[in-house]
């Protein structure tokens, strides 16, 4: 039987949208432009068709994330300014290898019908995690948390189940980073799928809360190949 790629399971783990994939791809290199040509060569390679990269360009182009620069019959792609905006936005979360909120978490009980701020992880109806560098509702109800692990049932509602997954399947790829032959094409499927985890604040407190958990795992193992040296 023949041995997959490693670029083909990282595809298996979610198959990535073609228009998050080049949004990835462009602020993976922070800006410049990528040529056309090898912007389809990268796409085969993941085994995204042409017509399906077409029709994301148009859709990126329409809504304000890419600008089209022609040379002759051959066009390069380049983040705008929008996109270039949005992407610094988040780019220390994605390529972040220390971890977010450094300072921790409280578990609070705000006041009936306050609304929390955005960053507020509900563990129930009536309590949320705030990370501590937050301002705390006014007549909020904190409480410290404890040195042990959280209970099961807290972490299981920092994360949903398919992300979980996500991050288990990408800890159990890494190993095989170092000795591909198709490294280049399956580091920005793993950035891609990093990305998605890197997004949610939740992600972050498990990570805080769970040093030693399945996220934190993940963490260590994806930043630690995407600063490796090709």
């Amino acid at each position: 039987m023949t041995q997959t790629t490693l670029t083909n399971d990282l595809t298996k783990l979610a198959p990535p949208k073609t228009w998050s994939l080049v949004v990835t791809i462009l602020g993976d290199v922070k800006g410049e432009a990528i040529a056309g040509k090898d912007l389809r060569a990268l796409m085969t390679d993941i085994g995204i068709k042409a017509e399906a990269l077409r029709v994301a360009l148009h859709r990126l182009k329409k809504d304000g994330w890419i600008d089209t620069t022609m040379s002759g019959r051959e066009a390069s792609y380049a983040l705008s300014d929008n996109g270039r905006r949005e992407t610094a936005r988040v780019y220390d979360d994605i390529y972040r290898t220390d971890v977010k909120y450094p300072e921790g978490w409280h578990v609070v009980m705000p006041p009936m019908h306050d609304s929390p701020t955005s960053s507020a992880i509900s563990l129930s109806k009536s309590t949320i995690l705030v990370p501590r560098s937050f301002p705390l509702p006014k007549g909020a109800l904190v409480m410290t948390l404890p040195d042990a692990p959280l209970p099961d049932w807290a972490q299981d509602q920092l994360v949903p189940p398919h992300l979980i997954q996500l991050a288990v399947g990408l800890t159990s790829l890494a190993p095989r980073f170092a000795t591909a032959p198709d490294a280049n094409t399956a580091r920005l499927l793993f950035l891609h799928h990093w990305r998605k985890l890197a997004l949610n604040d939740g992600v972050w407190a498990h990570i805080g809360l769970c040093p030693d958990g399945t996220l934190a795992q993940c963490h260590r193992a994806v930043t630690g190949l995407l600063n490796a040296k090709l």
